[in-house]
């Protein structure tokens, strides 16, 4: 059964469209769309036979979350549309299985609504500063979004020119998404977060599909000429990250990697120690069968991204935190010394951290861009 799901009435519309059907066929499942309030799926007698509707079925089946079809009549047994269509059979869909929220996943969206409150940037990746910021007083967040800007125009250069299809693993919220679709590439965004969900459809206007679900889990039901992990590899394990991608790919297809990795594989402790040792990611992609094919190291390029953070936490976030305690000290001594042993207790080592931000990386880390293709799977059983 397909699993291509619509997530706008717009969507569905197009889609329709696209299948010339009758003009009164049309307009009927277009009301039934629009209402929102799907729970079964009608299938219509004088496209019965066609194999465009087992595609239809599949796609308004899974339309905001497979949550709705008969506003008419809820057992869907008194079913009567605009223009008397044949009613061929009702299908029950079932809901799709929720997504559980952890709390790590909810404190990280609270940190993403204070990012995007500061930056007011359709992305949330690194920026490639293209001219190094000299003097410290040039790092601005208007240059970080110029930045970020060129970092994905850097990716579109590693992109191969006959790529159509692009599936954007943690794809955040569809900044990279809306840029690839503005030049005509077909994208699909993936990622475990409704809050992402909800952002990357307003960002992406609604012209691409997004699959609420962890890569790992992911069931395609197509596949695709390139796979995108634009700072979301260290959320997966490198085996899944190969094997995953191996299985959703056209054969030639691409994975375009562009993430911070480890360079020291002896730093497993830390802020950034969840990102992948370079020699065993690489291991992981060639096993899965994959060849590099480009690959350049812009770390140099980056740490400025990292300086303006530290900057201004250490500005704006550090001594606010040093005000707030200051007037609670004032106001509820005894409240001040509790709050004074947790953050001792569980924060301060990684304000401290923090603050070390820049020399922790061009000690461990490094930030490259990689494209891999994969082998056709005769070469692969060789």
């Amino acid at each position: 059964m397909y699993d291509w799901r619509f997530t706008s009435w717009l969507q569905a519309n197009a889609y329709l469209q696209q299948l010339k059907l009758e003009e009164n066929t049309v307009s009927s499942l277009l009301e039934i769309i629009a209402t929102y309030e799907l729970n079964y799926v009608i299938v219509f007698l004088s496209i019965a036979n066609d194999k465009k509707i087992l595609d239809f079925v599949a796609k308004v089946g899974n339309l905001c979350g497979s949550r709705a079809i008969n506003i008419y009549a809820s057992t869907g047994k008194n079913f009567n549309p605009p223009g008397n269509p044949k009613v061929y059979s009702i299908l029950p869909m079932p809901k799709s299985p929720s997504i559980e929220i952890s709390k790590v996943t909810r404190y990280q969206n609270a940190a993403l609504n204070y990012y995007l409150g500061l930056t007011e940037s359709p992305y949330l990746h690194y920026g490639y500063w293209e001219t190094l910021p000299v003097p410290a007083d040039e790092l601005t967040l208007a240059r970080l979004r110029i930045a970020q800007q060129a970092y994905t125009d850097k990716l579109l250069d590693f992109i191969p020119k006959d790529i159509k299809t692009v599936l954007d693993v943690g794809c955040g919220i569809g900044g990279n998404a809306a840029y690839l679709l503005d030049r005509a590439f077909g994208v699909e965004g993936l990622a475990p977060d409704p809050f992402q969900q909800q952002r990357f459809l307003k960002c992406t206007g609604d012209r691409a599909i997004f699959h609420l679900t962890k890569f790992e889990d992911f069931q395609a039901t197509h596949s695709y000429d390139l796979v995108l992990f634009s700072e979301s590899s260290q959320y997966m394990s490198a085996v899944d990250i190969a094997k995953g991608a191996a299985a959703v790919l056209n054969p030639g297809g691409y994975v375009l990697l562009a993430d911070m990795l480890r360079s020291n594989p002896d730093y497993t402790e830390g802020m950034f120690s969840n990102c992948h040792v370079v020699e065993e990611l690489e291991a992981a992609l060639m096993q899965a069968g994959f060849n590099l094919v480009k690959a350049e190291d812009i770390s140099a390029h980056i740490v400025p991204t990292i300086d303006l953070y530290v900057d201004t936490f250490r500005r704006y976030g550090l001594n606010t935190m040093i005000y707030v305690a200051d007037l609670i000290s004032i106001a509820v001594p005894p409240i001040h010394k509790i709050l004074r042993w947790i953050f001792r207790r569980w924060f301060k080592k990684l304000v401290v951290e923090g603050l070390e931000a820049s020399q922790l990386f061009e000690k461990h880390l490094c930030y490259e861009i990689q494209l891999w293709q994969l082998r056709e799977k005769d070469e692969r059983s060789k």
